[in-house]
Order: C-alpha cells, then structure tokens, then sequence
C-alpha cells in the first residue's frame, strides 16, 4: 500500500509489527507491505519541518440553484499538514460549521432541506490552518434552487 506522508525523502522505521526501514518517495508516499489480518505501525525518524510559506484558500460553493445534498470544496496553496473548516449561512440564519477536512481534495456535504425556499442566499466560508498554525480564508455566495416537486 502507498501511505500519503506530506514530505518526500523523509526515514520512517517500523515500530510494531514491522522493524522495516523505509523513505519516501518522491510522490511523498511510504509504499509498505502489511501481511494478511496484521497491522503496520511507522514512526518518522524526526519531525516536519514547519512550513515555510503562509497558506491561502479559496472556497468554491456550490452553483447557483443547488438543492438537496450540495458539496463545498477548497482549494489549498501553501503550508503543510493543513486542516480547512467549512462553515455556511443559510438565508440571514446563523452561521453553522459543516465540518473540516485535514487533506486534499478539502471537501464537505451540506444537506438543505426542502424548506429552504428557491433564491434563498447561501454564503459559505473556509479557513484553512497550516502546521505552524498560520491561518487563511475565503468566502463566496450562490443560491438555492427549488427541488422537484414529487411525481
């Protein structure tokens, strides 16, 4: 398997049920092999370096008309080990969070219900924090639509 480890080059050693030394890879993955009903625990041989450039984001919502189960996403640049947290507005209601995301693709569901009436405003907003706790953000608005009425 290919384990995602947010750094190339970097040394993990096998600490239980494996004594392996492994790098990563250029794709800054850890390829490893775990036997049959087993589990494979790496250490890194040392820390991350903090991230040496501030991350910015940019919130994409969904298109103008959404209803039902609607995705909201971000794009990331910069930073390291980031973690994005999505909040919406629905309408002049309270902002609400909908959840975070600690790797790519950053991405939540919203799920608005019937009751929320076709023009109604939806804004919508992420913060991405990176590793050395720097943060950023981003907004943007659309609209809901009107769901189908049923047959």
């Amino acid at each position: 398997v290919g384990v995602p480890t947010y750094s190339a080059g970097m040394d993990f050693r096998g600490v239980y049920g494996s004594s392996a030394r492994v790098r990563s890879g250029a794709d800054r993955k850890v390829r490893v092999e775990v036997p049959p009903l087993s589990a494979v625990v790496l250490k890194a041989a040392k820390a991350l370096r903090s991230p040496s450039v501030k991350p910015s984001v940019s919130v994409q919502a969904p298109a103008a008309g959404a209803t039902g189960d609607v995705e909201v996403s971000a794009e990331v640049d910069g930073g390291g080990l980031n973690r994005v947290v999505f909040a919406a507005q629905v309408g002049n209601g309270p902002w609400r969070t909908l959840g975070s995301a600690d790797h790519a693709p950053y991405r939540v569901t919203q799920h608005l219900p019937d009751t929320v009436r076709a023009g109604t405003p939806l804004r919508y907003k992420a913060v991405v924090v990176d590793g050395a706790g720097r943060t950023a953000s981003d907004t943007a608005a659309t609209t809901a639509g009107q769901p189908p009425a049923p047959e």
